[in-house]
């Protein structure tokens, strides 16, 4: 428990990683002796105010059973859905059948693998003395450009540009309401606080590190290397 609150993590793990170039679904992809996945279910496995864990895998998933995780609580596996929002819902309706009524949620991507626990911990402890949702998210640095067809139609201010990141926290019985209510709108949303934003929760933004990227092209992977054989030094 923290403050008193039951809090549960959804890691969706349904993806290909079809970006990446691999034969291998990303998250099983080794840096230092760990697949992705390992390095990131080592994070949440050693938050003691966690009290579980859910892991939704993909339907044909053949290599989630090699995985080697290590904690006192406990990992369950669930069925992704057609794409990650469902996923993710199907993790959440399975925390709701088997967690308390004012549990809360932390959605992580298990493709970001340098989250650190200083920052779920800030997360987490701002939203439960806030009584808010919140998320982690960087506030972009770099000049935005509106492009069509390879020209620049509009330079818009990154005054108040924020990129989201994960993990994301939300009270659970709000979170699921949202999301089946985007559904019903047909909305097409590429993260959980997008079905939050819908019904006007508030949503705090805490500030992530920068090195908890996603991996997703190549090159990440050397950046989580690099950052992995810095940390064992």
């Amino acid at each position: 428990m923290f403050r008193n609150k039951p809090v549960w993590v959804v890691l969706p793990n349904a993806g290909i990683g079809k970006r990446l170039g691999s034969t291998i679904p990303k998250q099983y992809l080794e840096v230092q002796g760990k697949t992705i996945i390992e390095w990131t279910l080592d994070v949440f496995l050693k938050l003691d105010y966690v009290d579980g864990i859910v892991v939704v895998n993909h339907y044909e998933d053949s290599k989630w059973e090699s995985t080697n995780y290590v904690g006192s609580i406990p990992v369950i596996t669930v069925e992704g859905g057609e794409d990650r929002f469902n996923s993710v819902l199907n993790g959440c309706k399975h925390v709701k059948e088997i967690a308390p009524e004012d549990t809360w949620v932390l959605v992580h991507d298990v493709a970001r693998p340098l989250v650190t626990a200083q920052a779920i911990y800030k997360l987490v402890d701002t939203c439960l003395r806030d009584n808010n949702a919140g998320i982690l998210a960087n506030q972009v640095s770099d000049t935005i450009k509106i492009v069509v067809n390879g020209k620049i139609q509009e330079t818009v201010s990154r005054e108040l540009l924020w990129q989201a990141q994960t993990p994301q926290f939300f009270p659970l019985r709000k979170l699921l309401s949202a999301m089946k209510y985007a559904l019903s709108l047909n909305l097409q949303l590429t993260d959980e606080s997008s079905a939050f934003e819908q019904l006007g929760y508030v949503v705090n933004v805490i500030e992530s590190p920068k090195s908890n990227i996603k991996v997703t092209h190549p090159e990440d992977l050397g950046f989580v290397e690099f950052i992995k054989s810095s940390v064992d030094k």
